[in-house]
C-alpha cells in the first residue's frame, strides 16, 4: 500500500511539473527580426519571413525607428492606431509587449479565432515599458494591439507569445503490481 502512495506521488509530481516545462516562448523583438523583415512601403506591414506579418493600421501607425539609440519599433503614436498579427498563434496562452517610453500607458489587447470577431482581453502590469496579458484559456488566436487614447504614444519594441500546447499532462502511465 505504501509503494503504491508513492508512486501516486511521483505521477501527481511529474504531471504538475511537466506541464510548465512544455509552454514555449516566441520572442520578436523587431529591432533583432528587422535584418530578417520585409516592410512594404511606408512600413505599414512587416513581415518576419517566410510567413508572419504584423499590419499597421491608422494615422501613422508604421514599424519606425525609436529611442536612443535608435531601434525598429512598431509605433502607435494616434488614437486608434493598431497593429494585427497574423497567421493565429497556435495554442496561445498568454503574451508580453515591451515598449518605449517606459512610462505609464494604456495598451488595448484583443484576440481572435477568426480574424474578424475581436474579444477585449485584460491587460495588466504596473511596470512601466511592460504589459501582460493571460488569456482565459490556451487557443489559436489573431493578436490586434490598440492605442485607445489620444497623448497616449507608445512604440512596441519586443512582444513575447507565450503558448502551451493543449496535449495535457505529459505523464508515464503507471501499472501497479
Amino acid at each position: 500500500m505504501m509503494h503504491r502512495i508513492h508512486t501516486v506521488i511521483i505521477v501527481l509530481s511529474l504531471c504538475l511539473f511537466a506541464a510548465p516545462l512544455s509552454a514555449e516562448t516566441i520572442t520578436h523583438n523587431f529591432q533583432s527580426k528587422s535584418s530578417t523583415m520585409a516592410f512594404s512601403s511606408g512600413n505599414t506591414i512587416g513581415t518576419i519571413l517566410p510567413d508572419t506579418t504584423y499590419t499597421c493600421s491608422g494615422t501613422s501607425a508604421a514599424f519606425t525607428p525609436f529611442g536612443s539609440p535608435s531601434r525598429v519599433c512598431i509605433g502607435l503614436p494616434n488614437k486608434d492606431n493598431a497593429v494585427v498579427l497574423s497567421p493565429a498563434i497556435e495554442n496561445l496562452d498568454s503574451l508580453r509587449i515591451s515598449y518605449l517610453p517606459a512610462a505609464d500607458k494604456t495598451i488595448d489587447v484583443y484576440t481572435s479565432e477568426d480574424n474578424s470577431s475581436w474579444t477585449k482581453r485584460t491587460v495588466t502590469g504596473t511596470t512601466c515599458g511592460l504589459r501582460y496579458v493571460k488569456l482565459p484559456a490556451v487557443g489559436n488566436f489573431y493578436v490586434k494591439i490598440v492605442n485607445p487614447k489620444t497623448s497616449n504614444t507608445f512604440y512596441i519594441t519586443e512582444i513575447k507569445y507565450i503558448t502551451n500546447p493543449s496535449s495535457g499532462c505529459n505523464c508515464f502511465v503507471v501499472v501497479s503490481e
